[in-house]
Parts: C-alpha cells; sequence; structure tokens
C-alpha cells in the first residue's frame, strides 16, 4: 500500500510539474522581464551598467543570459531561450528547497512542502520569470544548505563559502535584506557565543570578500561611485516614487484568474488566504521548539533562526511602498516551509487522539486534492492566449531605427540615447541626475523618437518645450516624433 501511494504521489507532481512548465513557457513576458533583457543585450553590446545604463540590480543573472544571446541574437524568438533558463532555475530551487526541508525536518514535512510549493499562486506566476529575484532566492537556499554542511562539520572553506554566498545572495536582489540580515548577524553571533571566535571571524571575511569582489568590479569600470549608489541606495527610493501604492494585502482582495487559476474565490485563494495563518502559527510552533532543544545543536540554529527571518521579512514588507507580486517571493516559500512544519507537527504528534490525526489528516488530503485540480487547470489557462503587447509594439518599431542608432525613449533591443533604458521608470531623481533630457537628444541627433503626449508631460519643462518645438507627431503613429527640418 505505501508504495502504491507513493508511485500515485510520483505521478501526481510530474503531471502537475509539466503543467507549471507549460505556463511557465507560454505565459506572457512580463514587462519588468523585458526591462532585465534589455540589460542582457546592453552587456551584450558592451555597454557598462551604473555608468551608460541605470540599473538598481547586480548583472549577475543578466550575465548569466549573455553567452545564450551572443549566439542565438535578439529577436521574439530567441527571447524564449531565457524563459527556459529561468524554468531549470526554478525546479532547481524548488528541489534544493525541498532537500532542504527535509535535511532539517524530516521526510513527512519534505513530502509535504513540494506540493505546497507547487501549488503556491503568487510562486507560479512570478518564480519563472526574468528576475533577478528568482536568481537571488537561488543563491540564498545555496547558502541555507551549506550553512548545513558547515555546522555538521566546521572548517575554514566550509564557513567561508557560506559567508560568501550569504553575501552574494544580498548584492543579487537587495529584496533579500531583511533575510541577510538575521543571517549575517546571527552566525557570528552564534560562534562567539560557542567561544568559537575564529569561525566567527571566518564567516566575516566570506561575506566582506564578496562585496570587495563587487567593489573590485565595479572600480575596474570605472563607476565604483554609481555602482554603490544605484545598489545599495536608490532601491529605497525607487520605490517610494512609484505612484500606486499596493500594500501586503493588495494581490489578497481582489479577482484574478492569472493569479488563482478562475474567477472569485476559488479554492486556491482559499489556500492562499490559509498559508501565512498556518505560517505563523509553525514558525512559532518552530521557535519554541527551538528554545527548548538543548541536545540537537543543528536543528536549534535554523528553529530559531528561520522564524526570525521570517518575522523580519514580513514586518520589513508592511514598509515598502509598493508591494508587487515578485516582493512576495522570500516570504511564499517559508509560508509553504512553516506550513508543511506544522501539519507533519500536528500528524505526527502522539499526543493527541488518534482519531483527530486521522480525521485531520484526510481533510488535508481532500483539501489538497481540490487545490491541485483547480492550480493544473489555472497553469493551462495561464498559458492560453498570452501574447505581449510591448513585444508586438517594440518588434514594429525597430525597423524605424537601425540597431547601432540610440533611442529615446529607449526601445526593445536598441541602444539608449539616455541612461534610462527601456522598461525603466523616469522618476525625476534621475533627471536631476543625469540631466535634462533635450541634452541627450542633441548630442545624439536624434531624427526620431518614440514618446506620446502622456510620457512627454513627465519629463522635465526645458525638454517638454525642446520636443515638442523640434519634433512633430508621425501621421500613421502616434508614438513616433520625427525630428521638424526646414524642409517641413
Amino acid at each position: 500500500m505505501k508504495k502504491v501511494l507513493v508511485v500515485i504521489y510520483i505521478i501526481l507532481i510530474l503531471i502537475l510539474l509539466k503543467s507549471i512548465i507549460h505556463s511557465g513557457y507560454n505565459y506572457r513576458f512580463d514587462n519588468d522581464e523585458l526591462y532585465h533583457l534589455q540589460k542582457v543585450y546592453l552587456l551584450s553590446n558592451g555597454f557598462k551598467p551604473y555608468s551608460q545604463f541605470y540599473t538598481v540590480y547586480a548583472p549577475f543573472l543578466h550575465l548569466l543570459l549573455v553567452p545564450i544571446f551572443k549566439i542565438s541574437g535578439f529577436d521574439l524568438k530567441t527571447i524564449y531561450y531565457a524563459k527556459i533558463v529561468m524554468i531549470i532555475l526554478y525546479l532547481l530551487r524548488v528541489g534544493l528547497m525541498t532537500i532542504f526541508t527535509k535535511s532539517i525536518f524530516g521526510n513527512k514535512a519534505a513530502l509535504l512542502f513540494l506540493p505546497l510549493m507547487l501549488f503556491e499562486p503568487f510562486s507560479l506566476l512570478t518564480s519563472m520569470q526574468v528576475r533577478p529575484e528568482n536568481f537571488a532566492l537561488l543563491i540564498l537556499i545555496i547558502t541555507y544548505l551549506l550553512a548545513i554542511h558547515a555546522l555538521k562539520k566546521e572548517s575554514f572553506w566550509r564557513i567561508f563559502s557560506v559567508g560568501l554566498f550569504t553575501g552574494l545572495a544580498l548584492i543579487s536582489s537587495i529584496k533579500l535584506m531583511p533575510s541577510i540580515l538575521i543571517i549575517a548577524l546571527g552566525l557570528p553571533v552564534y560562534f562567539l557565543y560557542s567561544k568559537k571566535k575564529r569561525w566567527a571571524f571566518v564567516f566575516v571575511d566570506g561575506f566582506i570578500m564578496t562585496f570587495l569582489l563587487l567593489f573590485f568590479y565595479l572600480f575596474t569600470n570605472g563607476n565604483l561611485i554609481p555602482g554603490f549608489q544605484q545598489l545599495f541606495l536608490d532601491p529605497w527610493l525607487l520605490n517610494s516614487t512609484i505612484s500606486t501604492s499596493t500594500p501586503l494585502n493588495y494581490f489578497y482582495i481582489f479577482e484574478s484568474s492569472l493569479l488563482y487559476g478562475q474567477l472569485g474565490k476559488p479554492i486556491t485563494w482559499i489556500f492562499a488566504m490559509i498559508l501565512p495563518v498556518l505560517a505563523f502559527a509553525g514558525s512559532y510552533r518552530m521557535l519554541v521548539a527551538g528554545l527548548n532543544n538543548g541536545s540537537d545543536r543543528l536543528k536549534r540554529i535554523f528553529y530559531i533562526g528561520l522564524p526570525l527571518i521570517f518575522y523580519t521579512t514580513w514586518i520589513s514588507m508592511l514598509f515598502i511602498n509598493s508591494v508587487w507580486l515578485q516582493y512576495y517571493l522570500p516570504l511564499t516559500w517559508m509560508y509553504c516551509l512553516f506550513s508543511a512544519y506544522l501539519i507533519t507537527d500536528i500528524w505526527t504528534n502522539h499526543r493527541l487522539p488518534l482519531a483527530f490525526r486521522k480525521i485531520f489528516v484526510l481533510g488535508t488530503i481532500i483539501f489538497l486534492l481540490g487545490v491541485y485540480i483547480t492550480t493544473f487547470k489555472g497553469n493551462y489557462l495561464r498559458a492560453e492566449g498570452s501574447s505581449t503587447p510591448e513585444l508586438i509594439t517594440a518588434s514594429s518599431l525597430w525597423n524605424t531605427t537601425p540597431n547601432n542608432r540610440p533611442t529615446f525613449a529607449n526601445l526593445l533591443f536598441r541602444r539608449p540615447a539616455y541612461p534610462i533604458i527601456y522598461g525603466g521608470t523616469l522618476s525625476p531623481y534621475m533627471i536631476q541626475r543625469f540631466g535634462p533630457i533635450y541634452k541627450s537628444l542633441e548630442k545624439n541627433h536624434l531624427t526620431i523618437i518614440y514618446a506620446d503626449d502622456n510620457f512627454i508631460n513627465q519629463l522635465d519643462m526645458a525638454s517638454q518645450i525642446y520636443i515638442r518645438e523640434n519634433y512633430k507627431p508621425d501621421v500613421l503613429n502616434p508614438i513616433i516624433r520625427r525630428k521638424i527640418t526646414t524642409s517641413n
């Protein structure tokens, strides 16, 4: 009977994975993904981040994708290679998360964590997108696994590598700062408390080494100051300038068939609402168990550390001006982790009546089967008719500007005339930093620009006047404005 259940479990997981891969590959490109692919294009063409184009992200994921596009080129077909890479990274990340769960909490928790993670709607929508957050989260999970091995058998290179990857995770995405803060402070404190001062310094050395390598890279590219400013200071400034404020509960309160598989409040929406409640209960249970566990040192560290990381991450979300779906990525996997821990704890708690535990397990299985069915259908629904209007618009404009000519507003897979690239937010502080737009238009001798009236109204006043005096709307396409010449 046990073998039959294992076979059924594996078959169901494989069927669900097929639908997830189908959804990840066929779901339309988000504008943020095109923004990051534009960075891949610029890096492929020798542009330097931070000095020649503005970005608040480290270029690790982008550099990973550069060789693929160096070979295949940039067009509407080859950009799907990036989706394949992100799907592989997603599967690897979920696999490593499951291994981590098994290493600390056992087989039963891991077997439950995996389907919960594959059901989680916020992750399904964003985890296979071309986003640095997904790469950073992979680095974070690798850090956790390295920490397990380093704490089991302490050695210089093991602990140094934990510090190195902790720093790498932070640089990869500043959104992981709450998690990194607990790790970067907690491990040295643990080593000092255990009278292992040497290992505390080794960890800190590894952590600092990541930043030294980053600063060396920035220095050799001649952009140390702008790189530091854009990576570590501007993310907070940029988020605060977004006009649309989305609180932490925003995506729970409106109907979305793309997010939940169907309109209304389906079982997947109920699942998404329940997960945080279970996670808080499970994290509290875990924290108490960790504080009372004096025998297993490894479990004690993670049983205390993981809830602290969770609470710090969740509280930090309350202070973010606009919480978009990708901001949930550091949280949602912990929702699944603590929920799996809590359900397993109830399932295996022999102090509870056996009848209660049987009813609880049966009810959980029936509920999760309902979530499975809706998730499966939603994955295919998400992939149907998914076109990307931004791609269609960009490709229709490629013929108007040669590949080697700069553009404003920057066109996808074309060189920028101004440091704010395709898909980026043009905030007032950026114009103050990089200067009026019209100077770049004059410097690059642009005969065509891509800007409608709404976009022009967001520019500095001098540039608004300059554009309206020197460019006129195209007769056939209002997005295009052509330079006024004497012959006109």
